[in-house]
């Protein structure tokens, strides 16, 4: 058993110094959003507030209410007010309904606050199995655009962010079943993202894919248990009505393409694209890590719908090996305000993904692996 005191001394002065300037931060920003925000709007803590206390009340939570979100894409050549429902599959939805029996304001605040706790926990998870973790890489982890814009906005990113560290933590400590387990809730949470199992398959690391595919559909039962089968048709219907590729922050094939009036292209783009990385985990058989890391790269780039934030999925992976130059310019793009990137239709987030699969499928270099500690690196 680790003592208290050698736990600190792992972390280091340095690193805790990280975790403390971010949990100021992280005040700093809650406060702001609770000080200056507008009579009664509640950007997407509105939606999920309103979700859950429809669960809570047996009305349909995949519906707009007054406390929903609108989005304005007119200026994209979309709908002019667009509500934003909650279109996380029902799995999550008891986690929103236990936190909806608070009231709005008390919600926002405690949403915010567990975010930050998840932020926290996955960087200090990384800091204390990552002795060589460069200071840009914490810096970039709990200063992103994603990672700042998830506590802002209150999305459910950072939870997937814990989770896919705890993945890659718990295969570094050959606990497959855990890790598996982690995999599985971050893809019944995220469907996208069921392209990570998938290339883990392809790569070899098969046991351990099987064990996730198989706990989905376990963990996508609870809410037929909970809500009946209504609460599946309710929520297939909200995703059909889905109409996000307008917007710049998502980065997929698909919506990339079709804002430009290609959509054709980018869905040819989209399959070329996952039947590629998929031949490549095929073929080069890479370790834990960088399967791991093209399977979510694939679910953000093939998918209708793949929104920036998604890359706090990637970023306990993008972390584990040290930076170069590439890497580090990828890094600057995805701290790149919002703003620059929508003027510019989203493309500097869609390269920065690019760049980072590059990254991630060097694998065994000698000359990215230069001075790195190979204890550090996940068994194959």
């Amino acid at each position: 058993m680790i003592s208290t005191t050698e736990s600190l001394s792992r972390l280091g002065i340095r690193q805790l110094s990280y975790i403390g300037a971010y949990a100021c931060f992280a005040v700093i920003v809650m406060a702001s959003i609770l000080l200056h925000r507008k009579h009664g709007e509640f950007i997407t803590f509105g939606t999920y507030w309103a979700s859950g206390r429809a669960a809570i009340n047996d009305l349909n939570p995949y519906a707009a209410y007054p406390e929903t979100l609108r989005s304005d894409y007119s200026r994209f050549g979309g709908p002019k007010s667009l509500p934003d429902l909650n279109l996380n599959p029902p799995c999550i939805l008891p986690y929103i309904q236990v936190l909806s029996h608070l009231s709005i304001e008390r919600f926002t605040i405690v949403w915010m606050l567990t975010t930050a706790l998840f932020f926290s926990a996955g960087v200090a998870l990384l800091i204390r199995n990552l002795p060589e973790i460069q200071g840009r890489q914490v810096f970039w982890l709990l200063l992103s655009v994603p990672a700042i814009g998830t506590l802002m906005n209150g999305q459910i990113y950072g939870l997937l962010f814990l989770l896919s560290t705890l993945a890659w933590l718990f295969n570094l400590r050959r606990k497959d079943t855990a890790s598996a387990i982690a995999i599985a809730l971050l893809v019944a949470i995220r469907p996208a993202m069921v392209l990570w199992p998938v290339m883990l398959y392809l790569a070899g690391h098969r046991r351990l894919a099987l064990r996730s595919f198989g706990a989905i559909p376990i963990i996508y039962a609870v809410p037929l248990l909970i809500y009946g089968p209504s609460i599946y048709r309710e929520w297939l219907s909200a995703v059909a009505q889905e109409q996000h590729w307008v917007d710049p922050k998502n980065i997929a094939l698909i919506p990339l393409f079709s804002r430009f009036g290609f959509r054709l292209v980018g869905i040819f783009a989209s399959v070329v694209t996952g039947a590629l990385l998929a031949w490549w985990a095929h073929k080069k058989k890479p370790d834990f890590t960088s399967a791991s890391g093209i399977g979510i790269c694939a679910g953000i780039l093939c998918p209708p719908l793949g929104w920036f934030d998604y890359t706090l999925f990637l970023a306990p992976l993008f972390v584990t090996r040290p930076w170069r130059l590439l890497p580090t310019i990828a890094a600057g793009l995805l701290m790149l305000p919002v703003p620059l990137s929508v003027r510019a239709r989203g493309i500097p987030y869609f390269v920065a993904i690019l760049i980072i699969s590059n990254h991630l499928m060097l694998v065994g270099r000698p000359r990215l692996w230069a001075g790195y500690r190979p204890a550090l690196q996940d068994r194959g």
